[in-house]
C-alpha cells in the first residue's frame, strides 16, 4: 500500500495565507474553508476586528459543536446498548418457552 507524501498547501483563513504541510491537501483545504467561514460569521456578530479575539470565538463555537456531538453520539450508544440488551433478553425468552 502505497502511502502519501507530504506536500505543503496554501490556504486563506481569515484573510491571511498560510502554508500547511499535509498528506491531504483536499482535507487541509476543506478544513480551512469551514473555519474561514466559521471565522467570517464570528466576525460579522462582534464588534471586534482583533483576528486573535475573532478566532478564540471561532475555537470556542468549533467546540462547543464537537462536545454537542460528542454528547449525542454517547446517547445513541447508550440507546442502542439498552435496546440490544432488551433485544437479548426477548429473544431468550423465546428460545427458553
Amino acid at each position: 500500500m502505497a502511502t502519501q507524501r507530504e506536500q505543503v498547501t496554501a490556504v486563506q483563513i481569515h484573510n491571511k495565507t498560510y502554508h500547511i504541510r499535509c498528506r491531504d491537501p483536499q482535507r487541509v483545504e476543506r478544513l480551512a474553508r469551514y473555519l474561514d467561514d466559521r471565522m467570517t460569521e464570528i466576525a460579522a456578530q462582534t464588534s471586534t476586528v482583533d483576528s486573535l479575539k475573532v478566532a478564540v470565538l471561532t475555537a470556542l463555537n468549533i467546540v462547543d459543536g464537537y462536545f454537542t456531538a460528542q454528547e449525542e453520539l454517547n446517547s445513541l450508544h447508550n440507546e442502542v446498548a439498552t435496546r440490544s440488551e432488551k433485544m437479548i433478553e426477548e429473544l431468550e425468552r423465546v428460545q427458553a418457552s
